[in-house]
């Protein structure tokens, strides 16, 4: 499964180290503006594909992603499926 492996790549705020800005105010406050958000929408009636979206959503925002994908692992067919995905082309 190793070769199936993605990584991510992003265009957020980065530090003297190149690392992402963690610290950087904004992804702070839009992921827990986020957070919020799918706590509300999961003390209410909500669907899991909703939930599942909403969560890619904000971490786009949040961290600038150029793409991103959420795959689901088959354990007996040794595959990835692609759930949801958000960005050019995706």
């Amino acid at each position: 499964m190793a070769a199936l492996e993605l990584h991510a790549t992003h265009t957020a705020p980065l530090n003297a180290m190149g690392h992402v800005a963690v610290n950087d105010p904004r992804v702070t406050e839009t992921l827990t503006a986020g957070i919020q958000d799918i706590t509300n929408a999961m003390v209410e009636d909500y669907k899991l594909n909703d939930v599942l979206r909403m969560i890619l959503e904000i971490m786009n925002q949040a961290m600038q992603f150029h793409h991103i994908i959420f795959c689901m692992c088959d354990a007996k067919t040794e595959t990835m499926t692609c759930r949801f995905g958000l960005g050019n082309e995706v």
